[in-house]
């Protein structure tokens, strides 16, 4: 009898990014008396998107009892196939309404000013009937057993270490999954 524990991982981020700045600029005032020029950036960024990693693991058992013929040896291996899936996503974010913005300053007697989304401008932003559309894209990759069997080389007795003079696979059940 032997037990083993594999770890698996997904994890997932997205690719894409983008950053919208807008800028304004007012000039009021009085030819040749006084001249008021204020000014606004404001930049939204949202490179940093987080990913995610989960951990699973996977408990392999093995109590079997394997024949080995008259006048032979045997050297038994416990062989786990690992598999590594990577899959592409695509997920598409609608923005619609408005944005605040507060300026220092009051512009036309007010400090905060609200702006329709659509007025965000950015490759890659698309516009839509309501607002724009951000398409986020990420890879999704997990790691899990798929396989499991015993590999069974008999030998003929004193020949231990030559060449083998039977080689068998024995199929094990799938693993039970057990989350940590």
């Amino acid at each position: 009898k032997r037990e083993k524990t594999l770890t698996r991982q997904y994890s997932w981020q997205t690719q894409n990014t983008f950053s919208v700045g807008t800028s304004l600029s007012i000039k009021v005032g009085l030819p040749d008396v006084a001249d008021i020029t204020t000014s606004f950036s404001a930049t939204v960024s949202l490179t940093k998107t987080a990913g995610q990693v989960h951990t699973d693991a996977e408990k392999y058992a093995v109590d079997l009892g394997v024949t080995v013929s008259p006048m032979k040896s045997a050297k038994i291996e416990w062989v786990i196939t690992d598999v590594t899936q990577e899959i592409p996503w695509t997920a598409q974010i609608d923005i619609e309404g408005w944005f605040a913005v507060w300026f220092q300053e009051k512009v036309n007697d007010h400090y905060l000013w609200f702006y329709d989304v659509r007025l965000l401008k950015d490759p890659l932003l698309e516009e839509t009937k309501k607002g724009v559309r951000y398409t986020a894209r990420g890879v999704f990759t997990c790691v899990h057993g798929t396989d499991s069997q015993l590999r069974v080389s008999e030998y003929d007795i004193g020949a231990y270490g030559g060449k083998p003079s039977k080689v068998y696979t024995i199929p094990l059940p799938s693993p039970r999954l057990r989350s940590r």
